[in-house]
């Protein structure tokens, strides 16, 4: 399921059932402007992408090294946009570096950890359709009221304000960016492909590969599948 719709008490519409937790609401807060863009297509090539990108993060910090202009928070923010440019999962995977302290140069950590939100949505057509899709009813019978522009986005998702049709009740519909579970799926297998590489040089083993690549399986399987 890649729709949810949920209301201040964070009801999941999943097959006509609902399931209450408590959400907690910051009263007060004026939200960031969500900037439109085109959905990117996924590389074909994806793996040389994914290299590139690192390979020149690794020259530029290699250059600045060398003429001994390197600036800590600079080469931060450099690692920060490159998980960021790659989207998706490498989003998860920066986050989870961002905890790793013990390991990782405070900058870097307090710049991946700012990861975890951004404000990029996708074309607001594409996500009635996919609600439609999901839901199987068209939107007016839904919903009462539904703001095509979202007023909150993320990396693989953003959220439309709502008000259901049945009980007028205000809701979030969150709908997820197309390609996510795809991209996913192949980031993740050339992660596991990165391991192996490292595993079979015995490379940076401090790292604990098990307890990343269970943890990203199950990132990806929770935040692709809304019924979660």
């Amino acid at each position: 399921m890649r729709v949810r719709v949920i209301d201040r008490h964070r009801a999941s519409h999943t097959a006509g059932q609902l399931e209450r937790t408590p959400t907690p609401l910051v009263p007060g807060q004026n939200p960031q402007s969500v900037v439109i863009k085109p959905i990117p297509e996924l590389a074909y090539f994806r793996g040389f992408q994914i290299i590139a990108k690192f390979a020149g993060l690794f020259m530029r910090m290699l250059i600045l090294r060398i003429t001994r202009r390197q600036d800590d928070q600079a080469f931060a923010i450099e690692v920060r946009r490159v998980f960021q440019d790659l989207g998706g999962l490498w989003i998860k995977v920066g986050q989870l570096m961002s905890l790793r302290s013990d390991v990782i140069p405070e900058p870097v950590c307090i710049e991946l950890a700012r990861l975890q939100s951004r404000a990029e949505g996708f074309d607001p057509k594409v996500a009635m359709e996919r609600v439609v899709a999901e839901l199987g009813r068209p939107i007016d019978n839904m919903f009462s009221r539904f703001d095509e522009m979202p007023f909150a986005a993320a990396s693989l998702a953003q959220g439309h304000y709502a008000i259901l049709r049945d009980s007028n009740t205000p809701v979030v519909v969150k709908v997820q960016r197309p390609g996510v579970a795809e991209g996913f799926r192949r980031d993740l297998n050339f992660i596991r492909s990165v391991v192996g590489f490292l595993r079979f040089f015995s490379i940076a083993q401090w790292l604990n590969f098990d307890d990343m690549m269970w943890e990203l399986g199950e990132i990806m399987r929770e935040e692709v599948d809304y019924r979660y």
